[in-house]
């Protein structure tokens, strides 16, 4: 968590209560580490997830045979910038898991990178920094960040299951941790990147 604070201190975002408010979000997303959506879903997550993408159950059963690929196309193609066959490429990644081409596009101009013909650069950990703390200053622009609501709408997921608490009490720990020097919630990056169910949608 200290690579990360620091980092976020250089680019203007010092206030303990908004960085609180943004690593509770990565540690929700990604569990701290830059990663990849995992998209292996069952059936029955997909539809509860992704209810508009698809027909029904048995739907969902016959595009999750097919591969990631084809599932991450189903739910992610033909929006958000993406082409029909482009929603697999420019699936969740990073931090805070970017989606859609036309996060790609903007946050890599921003930072200067070639993330659309190269998106697997969101999961480098120096660009995984960059990206997050650029969606937060632009996304938040004139937006109360110390506000754990205001932060987890920016942010773009799911709320169901209580996510949205859950968010808020993590960046009340974060902060509260943060203030004591307590040991680090985040892991260092480089450490081994876990493969588990992505728990929101999250088009940021």
């Amino acid at each position: 968590m200290e690579e990360l604070v620091e980092y976020f201190n250089s680019q203007g975002i010092t206030d303990p209560r908004i960085q609180a408010n943004i690593i509770a979000q990565i540690q929700r997303e990604s569990g701290g580490k830059p990663k990849s959506e995992n998209l292996n879903y069952s059936p029955e997550r997909a539809l509860e997830i992704f209810p508009k993408y698809f027909k029904d159950l048995e739907d969902a059963k016959t595009v999750l045979a097919q591969g990631p690929e084809a599932f991450g196309n189903r739910v992610y193609g033909g929006r958000m910038g993406n082409k029909a066959d482009e929603g697999y490429k420019y699936h969740g990644r990073g931090l805070i898991q970017l989606t859609g081409k036309n996060n790609y596009k903007k946050y890599g101009e921003l930072l200067g990178i070639d993330l659309v013909n190269n998106p697997e650069l969101a999961n480098d950990p120096v660009i995984a920094q960059k990206i997050a703390a650029s969606y937060y200053l632009n996304k938040g622009k004139e937006k109360n960040l110390s506000d754990i609501n205001v932060v987890n709408k920016l942010t773009g997921f799911v709320d169901k299951g209580g996510e949205g608490q859950k968010r808020a009490q993590l960046a009340n720990k974060i902060f509260k941790d943060m203030s004591s020097k307590k040991a680090p919630l985040i892991p260092p990056f480089g450490a081994p990147k876990p493969r588990e169910e992505v728990i929101t949608e999250t088009e940021t």
